[in-house]
């Protein structure tokens, strides 16, 4: 492609134009090309990239100067001040500072509202820069460090982001976009660009590269976004040390310090998605984290795998789960005040379907894409790339068919989560039976704005967007806003939040692979714009589970699951015989419910090896007896102030469900650590407590912690009474003993073992936080032991008091 030559009077006639360059107290407008003007566009292009990239690496190295000889001090001054000094500081330097945390949701909502008239583009294009959440001591140290760190190329790709979003919903002017039709093939490349000189320069065929691709519209966008950060983050620096005179920020004449430790989040070891999404912004984009997706996915299959099982052997939380997806249809919605629209036996014919197809199917997802990261990992772990060679074809291949699973499972989960939110019982007010909004929708603020917030992620425009951590990101604010705003989003709904949280960072993970990424987005985009359609080669597998979707049940099999009543399983109450026939019958009653929907799977041939531990024998309440007494309370162990928990009832199952046991002779048996179980034997795992405790390697407990212990696991020594857990207290008793909670999003939160447990956990495992109340209800509770039986072999012999 031909250069362009200009002469001088061209070029200064150009500059002229651009020049002054807009400061941080001056109103931002778009920089107005003269599109008219063929003769000094051109010109007006060129000069606006060389003055503006000038200026941007300028700013970058008087931040450097400024940081290599004040560091220490600026972070011991920004943590000492006051929240209200920040924020008037921040103002200070820039009036028109967005003043929300996401201020381009806040902005949208309002506009939507009719409460605000005129479209903000500082909220659009600088969501990162604002008052709420730069205020707070670390998030502009963390920026200002990595900032310094590294150049402007680094930042490129994530600083352009919010400009797509921008783009989307209009606040780019109509100019800008008739330049990618006015300058066709004026690409530009910026990352890996550690110069004025050719940031943004047009690139010319010849040239291959393997990042992003900015045409001339997007690259002056990005220009104006760049400019106005590192202008801003010194005249931040300047402010802090407004004491200093200017020669003394950079002079070299003032020796340079040692550089504090990089800032980070004080928030200790609850790490979390919600808080790697808030660094992101701040921090220089990383690397993939394959590991963390790994553990993540790992720890959701396990979840998946608990509550199939739990669905298959527990009549009450079989009934719960059925009542949780009946209460979360929309035939649920009124038609009037006090009027349903569904029949029990018309939901019948939908409801298991959905309840036990998706119970199914989850396991074989999370399993799905856990291969698929494992091997993904395993193959970057073989090889490293520089940003300037060509992926090879296999990697490729396996980045795209995960890319394409995830995006594909995004619109599948956020077609349910949005059904189940409008047609939840807090919802039910706002919403009519055709699952539009009811003008009293107006009058609960919170109940508008989460509304406004779930719809978001059913556009149809952004398949491909960024809007989805947006989503994630606004939920969770408005959920700790206030208590109003909790209480309007159930259980059911935080579960089914968490499930697409890890989705989208598992996505997330995959974008911080720079510069590839573009080009496996931009191939899904336009294989999207050209069909419309999101379906890809991932039948491979999804022809399988998909047939266990069984929508249109026959009445056999309806009538084996209604009325949920059939499932009532008093495990909670004292053993009597009436108490005991009740379990049994509940039990029958699920037995024969799962013998025909596996019958019926069986037939379509979806059943995979993976599920066929559905099919072991469960564990089940023996029959009552009239000779079968209580079986008298042991003797207290007599220890020197230590509590020491023998085996002394081995004939009772360390499976927590209460029940009568027929009198045995008691057997003494070497017992073995208990080991983590397989999938296939999870079945059997809690029968006895022989093979699954020890009386050597016990965890070591405080009293808080053994009291939670003591509720979660079924313990023949207490005379305690059933209790709820307080989550506060079941955090501690899990940390205490060696792991670290993470709030992943919503409610779910997941226990990752450290070196401190290695001989006791080898996998981590995810847990619901209650809502809205902050305490687990002791059958949820006993489940959770379980659970920790299932996959650790702990039972309450594990523990021991200090």
């Amino acid at each position: 492609m031909a250069q362009t030559v200009f002469n001088d009077n061209d070029l200064l006639e150009a500059k002229q134009a651009i020049m002054p360059l807009p400061s941080l107290q001056d109103e931002f407008r778009f920089f107005e090309f003269p599109h008219n003007e063929p003769r000094i566009l051109d010109k007006v292009i060129q000069q606006f990239r060389t003055i503006y990239a000038g200026d941007i690496f300028e700013n970058w190295e008087t931040l450097v100067e400024i940081l290599k000889r004040h560091a220490a001090a600026i972070q011991r001054r920004w943590s000492k001040y006051t929240h209200s000094k920040r924020r008037a500081y921040l103002q200070t330097v820039w009036r028109a500072i967005p003043r929300t945390h996401r201020p381009e949701d806040e902005s949208r909502i309002q506009m939507a509202n009719g409460k605000l008239t005129k479209v903000s583009p500082e909220a659009y294009l600088w969501p990162q820069l604002n008052l709420e959440d730069l205020s707070q001591p670390e998030p502009l140290l963390l920026m200002l460090w990595s900032r310094a760190k590294n150049d402007p190329s680094y930042f490129a790709d994530s600083d352009y982001t919010p400009c797509k979003y921008a783009k989307a919903m209009g606040i780019i002017p109509s100019p800008y976009q008739e330049l990618e039709e006015q300058k066709p093939g004026h690409n530009r490349m910026f990352r890996g660009v550690h110069s004025p000189a050719g940031y943004g320069f047009p690139l010319r065929h010849e040239n291959k590269t393997y990042g992003q691709i900015y045409n001339c519209s997007s690259a002056l966008l990005l220009l104006h976004v760049q400019l106005r950060i590192y202008q801003f983050l010194v005249a931040v620096c300047k402010q802090i040390l407004q004491d200093k005179p200017g020669e003394e920020l950079t002079g070299q004449h003032i020796p340079i310090q040692p550089h504090p430790p990089l800032a980070v989040l004080n928030s200790g070891e609850m790490t979390s998605l919600e808080a790697a999404a808030f660094q992101a912004p701040y921090r220089t984009p990383i690397d993939i984290d394959t590991e963390r997706m790994v553990q993540m996915l790992f720890a959701k299959l396990h979840a998946a795998e608990d509550h199939l099982y739990a669905m298959r052997e527990d009549p009450g939380y079989f009934a719960t789960v059925l009542s949780d997806w009946k209460e979360h249809g929309l035939d649920q919605a009124p038609k009037e005040v006090g009027e349903t629209t569904t029949t029990t036996w018309d939901l019948g014919q939908r409801l298991i379907g959905h309840c036990v197809g998706t119970a199914l199917y989850a396991v074989e997802m999370w399993r799905e894409l856990h291969q698929r990261t494992v091997h993904l990992k395993m193959r970057l772990e073989e090889e490293c790339h520089s940003t300037h060679e060509e992926l090879h074809d296999d990697l490729a291949d396996k980045f795209k068919r995960l890319m394409k699973l995830l995006i594909t499972l995004e619109q599948a989960h956020n077609t349910y989560l949005y059904t189940a939110f409008v047609s939840s019982r807090p919802m039910r007010p706002y919403i009519g039976v055709d699952g539009n909004p009811l003008t009293k929708l107006k009058e609960n603020p919170f109940a508008q704005e989460l509304y406004h917030s779930f719809q978001l992620i059913t556009e149809p425009d952004y398949p491909l967007s960024t809007i989805y951590p947006k989503f994630l990101d606004r939920i969770d604010q408005l959920r700790k806003r206030d208590r109003s705003a909790a209480e309007l989003v159930t259980d059911h709904v935080s579960e089914m939040v968490s499930d697409f949280s890890v989705i989208v960072e598992c996505r997330r993970q995959i974008a911080l692979f720079q510069p590839w990424p573009y080009s496996f987005t931009e191939e899904l985009q336009n294989h999207f714009v050209a069909t419309k359609d999101l379906k890809w080669d991932i039948d491979d597998w999804e022809n399988c589970p998909k047939h266990v979707f069984m929508l249109n049940m026959d009445s056999d099999m309806t009538a084996l699951a209604f009325p949920i009543e059939k499932f009532y399983y008093p495990a909670g109450k004292r053993r009597g015989k009436e108490t005991v026939e009740a379990m049994r019958q509940a039990e029958a009653n699920l037995e024969a419910f799962w013998k025909s929907y596996l019958a019926k799977v069986e037939e379509r041939h979806c059943l995979t090896d993976y599920q066929y531990h559905l099919k072991k024998p469960l564990d089940r309440t023996r029959p009552w007896h009239e000779s079968e007494m209580a079986l008298p309370k042991p003797p207290k162990p007599k220890t020197d102030g230590v509590v020491a928990l023998v085996n002394t009832f081995p004939v009772l199952s360390i499976d927590d469900r209460p029940r009568r046991l027929l009198p045995t002779p008691v057997v003494q048996k070497t017992k073995t650590r208990g080991q983590p179980t397989t999938d296939i034997e999870r079945a059997d795992s809690s029968n006895g407590m022989d093979d699954e405790t020890t009386h050597e390697g016990r965890i070591k407990v405080d009293d808080r912690a053994a009291d939670t212990f003591g509720t979660l696991f079924y313990n023949p020594n207490s005379s305690r009474n059933p209790s709820e857990v307080d989550w506060t207290d079941f955090i501690h008793a899990m940390t205490s003993i060696g792991f670290t909670a993470k709030n992943l999003q919503g409610s779910a939160w997941q226990f990752v073992p450290t070196d401190k447990l290695q001989d006791h956990v080898c996998e981590s495992i995810h847990v619901h936080r209650p809502h809205p109340s902050p305490k687990i209800p002791y059958l949820i509770a006993r489940a959770i032991g379980r659970r920790m039986n299932r996959k650790w072999g702990w039972s309450i012999e594990t523990f021991e008091r200090k």
